[in-house]
């Protein structure tokens, strides 16, 4: 284990309040308090903005989106890159194949889905508050690396693995104290 494996471990472990003190990376909270939502700022250029609600008491939506997409393609790489969300889906998304996800998945309600637009790429999804972490797991940047199959795949991974670009919004019958940790674990870690 790396030092810096290590260090992670230890502050993972530690019981604080502080967000920016809980982890390597520096986070600011932002509240908007005229909407009732609040705002993560991560050092690694992340924006992560929830809010809790009551209209669904077994319910989690979530959306990122992050500008650039296949606009931003030379003409003949166009056909293939369009392809690769099919590619993805059809081999296997953040390191998994279809059926290993499937299994996974087995007896948690918890769906991820990414789209590629002209100028847009988005993840989104629906969970239920205890399947939160299920959620947000394979969206990952670490797994979004490993997507690398033939010039499709590639462009696939290059539009969702650079979290900068990315504003995800989270709405939903979410507890801050269990979300607030997961979302700093899966979404706004470097």
């Amino acid at each position: 284990m790396s030092e810096m494996e290590s260090a992670y471990l230890e502050r993972e472990q530690m019981e604080s309040t502080s967000l920016s003190n809980y982890y390597l990376w520096t986070v600011q909270q932002i509240e908007h308090q005229n909407i009732g939502a609040f705002e993560l700022v991560s050092s690694n250029g992340m924006r992560v903005c929830y809010k809790c609600t009551d209209f669904l008491d077994d319910q989690v939506l979530f959306s990122g989106f992050s500008y650039g997409g296949l606009s931003e393609l030379p003409e003949s790489e166009y056909f293939s890159c369009k392809m690769s969300s099919t590619i993805a889906g059809e081999f296997g998304a953040f390191g998994y194949r279809p059926s290993i996800l499937t299994e996974m998945l087995a007896g948690k309600r918890a769906q991820v889905s990414t789209e590629l637009g002209t100028y847009t790429r988005t993840v989104y999804g629906d969970c239920s508050p205890s399947d939160l972490k299920t959620a947000l797991q394979p969206i990952t940047i670490e797994d979004l690396q490993k997507v690398n199959l033939y010039k499709a795949c590639e462009y696939y991974s290059n539009c969702f693995k650079d979290p900068s670009t990315f504003t995800m919004l989270i709405v939903g019958n979410i507890d801050p104290a269990t979300a607030c940790p997961l979302i700093l674990q899966y979404l706004v870690k470097p």
